[in-house]
């Protein structure tokens, strides 16, 4: 009797645990069931950094997405113009075992929608929707990847552009030199030349025959007052004498000056009339 108790209560106990133990797992399996496994047609994106080789190791960022229209497919943006779509695709396999059916641009921010320039959005196939789902769940938690180790990328239009172009609009010392020679040797030509005008001004008079004195003007006698007799006038001396009239100034010689008219016209008329009789004379009778 004692050896059949002992049996039941073992019997009891077996029970006991291998029913604890079935729903254990049953609520592994609900909770298993009741997580949320994250769909590819959800709106997430996601972040993968990447560095251009071991000389520029700045860490830089593309941009993935999956594709609404395609649910093989993947949208990644933020991909230079200058990095080769192979090394995209490289990165990509480091961490999806899927594969790649192709990889092509959709669009840029460059005026034009060109390809060779500005910042990318491209679009990467797999042959299923597990590539997408393995990217979107792996890219945040991946190493940084360096560029140049899955093939080659033409940077020349950003940095090396950029470097060109600051070190183009720095100027050597010899050819900086040269420069500022040649622009004194020109300002002190003219400023010679200036001089000299100057000093020539200061000898020859003007209209009224004034000569301005100034602090550097000398005492000699002006170039007007040396020349000779027999030298013919100058050009300002002649327009001097063009415009001087003689200005009656006491009464007789006004009265002089208009007797002087009157008489002139006088003459006038009589030569006038002369010319008329004469062209009368020398014209041909004609009586019809």
């Amino acid at each position: 009797i004692q050896g059949m108790v002992a049996d039941k209560k073992i019997d009891k106990k077996k029970r006991l645990v291998a029913k604890k133990k079935l729903e254990r797992e049953k609520s592994e399996i609900t909770e298993s069931t009741s997580k949320k496994v994250p769909s590819v047609s959800e709106d997430v994106h996601k972040c993968l950094r990447y560095s251009l080789s071991s000389s520029y190791t700045f860490e830089r960022h593309l941009f993935l997405k999956a594709d609404a229209s395609n649910e093989c497919a993947l949208l990644i943006g933020n991909v230079p113009s200058y990095l080769d779509l192979d090394v995209v695709k490289g990165i990509l396999s480091e961490f999806v075992k899927t594969s790649i059916v192709g990889i092509f641009p959709l669009r840029s921010n460059a005026p034009g929608n060109r390809f060779d320039a500005g910042q990318l959005t491209i679009r990467v196939i797999f042959s299923s929707q597990t590539g997408v789902e393995q990217v979107l769940s792996k890219a945040e938690s991946v190493g940084t990847f360096v560029a140049e180790k899955y093939g080659p990328y033409d940077d020349t239009t950003t940095i090396q552009a950029r470097v060109a172009a600051y070190q183009s609009r720095v100027a050597d010392s010899a050819s900086l030199m040269k420069e500022v020679e040649e622009y004194m040797s020109a300002h002190d030509d003219e400023a010679a030349a200036a001089n000299r005008a100057a000093r020539k001004r200061r000898k020859v008079a003007d209209e009224d025959g004034w000569i301005t004195v100034t602090k550097g003007s000398r005492t000699t006698a002006p170039e007007s007052k040396k020349m000779r007799e027999d030298e013919p006038l100058s050009s300002m001396d002649e327009k001097r004498k063009q415009k001087k009239v003689d200005v009656a100034f006491y009464n007789f010689q006004i009265k002089e000056s208009k007797m002087k008219h009157l008489n002139e016209l006088r003459a006038k008329f009589e030569e006038d009339k002369k010319r008329v009789a004469m062209a009368k004379a020398a014209r041909k009778f004609r009586p019809l």
